[in-house]
């Protein structure tokens, strides 16, 4: 019942919202298989760096050598944006100088901290850094061992607000300077140029599908990326690597990126109707012939186990 609850939940905000998030998107990570590549279709692939490549995930230990690079130009020069991602601390940082757990981490080649994004239990807050001025969101309810959802939205009048499982933070902080930037990071603090890092400035947690929106995003849309987390103790990660995402041709790919077999995998409308359904047993990658699939939003259902698990898919 909770399963075919948020699978209903995700068709109705989708409808609502999502079709302006994608066109909006600038960069999309899902980690599946431990890729790098950007899911939005825009080109921009990124780096890992140390053992950050766990599968699946995006994992950071209690290091400076773990992290990920994303390329500068995802949002350099913007006033506007939204950042998206899901993040599970495996531990927080709270001894040594200036501790805390950092989200992103950017900045240039003649000025250090220029952007950044962490979580700073010592204080409980979330904490936005854009050139030396801190602007901090208040929460003091972010616990270790379970995933969130979080949405960092910037307008273009400058209006910055944080959203944790779809639920936003009653303060709005202001800063329209763009973001003037050359290097990008997840999971650890850069003190100069793309480098001095500390470990007890380290993510220290996992992430997984952090997207960069070139807009403020809407309340509605936000839920719309949080909608197969939120009411959800703990994340199911989908079982299967699908792509190309959007298609821009007839044949889409599923792979499993799991050692599980025997899954069942439905097609489905954005109206909740079936359209094919196959049972993936030994195989490690298969095609879905699209052919006969009209341009639009869908989504693959992949059920094992009683557990269900949806990815939206877009035919172009």
């Amino acid at each position: 019942m909770k399963n075919n609850y948020i699978l209903l939940v995700l068709f109705i905000l989708i409808i609502s919202g999502g079709l302006k998030s994608q066109t909006n998107l600038l960069a999309s990570y899902n980690f599946n298989g431990g890729s790098a590549t950007d899911n939005s279709g825009n080109g921009n692939t990124g780096t890992f760096f140390g053992s950050a490549a766990i599968m699946d995930t995006l994992t950071v230990g209690y290091n400076t050598t773990d992290y990920f690079s994303v390329p500068a130009s995802v949002l350099n020069s913007r006033v506007q944006f939204s950042a998206v991602f899901k993040i599970k601390f495996t531990a927080f940082n709270t001894t040594g100088a200036y501790p805390t757990n950092t989200i992103f981490s950017a900045d240039n080649s003649s000025t250090s901290g220029v952007f950044a994004l962490s979580y700073q239990k010592d204080v409980t807050k979330w904490r936005v850094g854009n050139n030396v001025v801190a602007f901090d969101f208040a929460d003091n309810s972010i616990v270790t061992g379970k995933w969130y959802c979080v949405t960092l939205t910037r307008d273009n009048i400058g209006n910055m607000k944080l959203y944790v499982d779809g639920t936003q933070n009653p303060t709005v902080n202001t800063y329209a300077t763009p973001i003037s930037i050359t290097s990008f990071l997840v999971g650890q603090e850069t003190d100069c140029f793309a480098s001095c890092f500390a470990a007890n400035q380290c993510g220290y947690a996992k992430y997984d599908d952090i997207k960069f929106y070139d807009n403020a995003l809407t309340s509605s849309e936000i839920n719309s990326n949080c909608a197969v987390l939120i009411g959800v103790n703990e994340y199911q990660k989908p079982q299967m690597s699908i792509y190309p995402n959007p298609l821009n041709g007839d044949i889409l790919r599923i792979k499993n990126t799991s050692s599980i077999s025997n899954f069942n995998i439905e097609m489905l409308s954005i109206d909740g109707k079936k359209l094919k359904e196959f049972t993936f047993t030994n195989e490690t990658e298969f095609n879905i012939d699209m052919s006969g699939i009209k341009p639009g939003i869908y989504f693959i259902k992949t059920t094992q186990n009683s557990q269900s698990s949806v990815i939206k898919i877009i035919k172009d």
